[in-house]
């Protein structure tokens, strides 16, 4: 399956009608500025861009960019399911609202 349906999964199953997914999406593509929580707890700015071909995130923090194959995600988790998927990971308490993007080769963003 494709990773943009993961992605969608960021709005849950409150996400039911095309058009909010549409619009996330279209968000995504305009770019989103967000923190990325590093794994000795400091925040950092990242800018979140869906790519054209919607088969990518690009990810830019000051100095550097990658980019992340939307196959590459195995999961998506927002609110209780984040806090689980972190917990033992990361040596802050993670804010209620984040939301983690689990790999296959387990990293997390």
């Amino acid at each position: 399956s494709s990773g943009i349906t993961e992605l969608a999964a960021c709005r849950r199953e409150e996400v039911a009608d095309g058009s909010q997914q549409l619009d996330w999406t279209a968000s995504l593509k305009q770019g989103l500025c967000i923190y990325a929580i590093s794994c000795n707890g400091a925040d950092i700015p990242v800018e979140l861009r869906l790519t054209f071909d919607v088969t990518s995130l690009l990810l830019a923090v000051p100095g550097e960019a990658c980019k992340l194959d939307l196959a590459e995600i195995r999961t998506v988790s927002l609110g209780e399911e984040a806090l689980h998927v972190l917990r033992g990971r990361i040596p802050i308490k993670v804010p209620d609202d984040v939301c983690v993007l689990e790999m296959h080769d387990g990293r997390c963003l």
